[in-house]
């Protein structure tokens, strides 16, 4: 069961979108701190072999 739904049968409607919100932020949080490190090994990637 996910938060939202649990939020929505526990609490109703103001709990339901604060608990999408709440997924929506760990979502964006995760997605951007992978392309961070993604970034972050492309950059590593390029530096000359003994800078590593």
């Amino acid at each position: 069961m996910t938060s939202r739904l649990l939020a929505r049968l526990v609490t109703g409607p103001v709990a339901f979108l604060l608990a999408g919100t709440a997924d929506l932020t760990v979502g964006w949080s995760r997605w951007a701190l992978a392309r961070a490190r993604e970034r972050a090994t492309r950059a590593r990637a390029r530096l000359p072999f003994g800078t590593r």
